[in-house]
């Protein structure tokens, strides 16, 4: 099996989400770019082979869409995600605005981030209509198949199937496959750059508060 610097940081990222994980939850932005992450991994399961001639999907595998096979389009997947708990039936009049575009791959890691940060569901309702944050989740649904997991736990193991695509192919990806496998990288450095200025954001927070008694 070849091994590149692409496939050592994916290695290595789940150790560095770990180390830095308690910051996680604090940045908007920060859960935008985790978004984007999920559904490339979500996209890198679809071109991973696995050599048995059958994929088994691990990532939000119950989101159904309107994609080839089955497959969820980015803004289905955000919906599928965010409708929850995970045992509870899809509501009916949720709607995402704006629209995602369908090739996600052509945007660069920050537009994509961007997109999905401005983006709300557009919920309508006997009792009204409201907007939710696009970027919002149910934890279960994205890794059901380890329901024991928390959401910092889960935001640890993104960009394994990154990885395993890049691997499985010995890093030979076509065109399509080396958009996903690109834009994963610059998505998952996004993500520790962000948790990182979180956490010395809540350092020094920590420490005015100290001062202040």
């Amino acid at each position: 099996m070849k091994f590149n610097t692409l496939n050592i940081f994916f290695i290595l990222l789940p150790v560095l989400l770990l180390h830095v994980k308690h910051a996680i939850a604090g940045s908007e932005v920060a859960h935008s770019v985790e978004r984007a992450l999920e559904y490339l991994d979500y996209l890198a399961e679809e071109e991973y082979d696995p050599g048995s001639g059958k994929r088994q999907y691990t990532i939000s595998p119950g989101c159904v869409g309107s994609r080839p096979g089955g497959r969820c389009t980015l803004s289905e997947f955000l919906l599928y995600n965010w409708q929850g708990p995970s045992n509870t039936p899809s509501p009916k009049g949720y709607h995402i605005w704006p629209s995602m575009p369908s090739d996600i791959t052509t945007l660069s890691a920050k537009d994509l981030a961007a997109k999905i940060h401005a983006a709300r569901f557009d919920i309508r309702t006997k009792k009204g209509r409201y907007y939710e944050p696009a970027s919002k989740i149910d934890p279960a649904k994205i890794l059901p198949s380890n329901p024991q997991l928390g959401y910092l736990d889960i935001q640890a193991k993104l960009g394994a199937p990154l990885n395993q695509l890049s691997s499985s192919r010995d890093g030979k990806l076509n065109s399509y496959q080396s958009r996903i496998f690109n834009l994963g990288k610059e998505t998952a450095q996004g993500v520790l750059e962000l948790h990182y200025a979180d956490q010395e954001r809540f350092k020094l927070e920590a420490w005015q508060k100290k001062l202040t008694y």
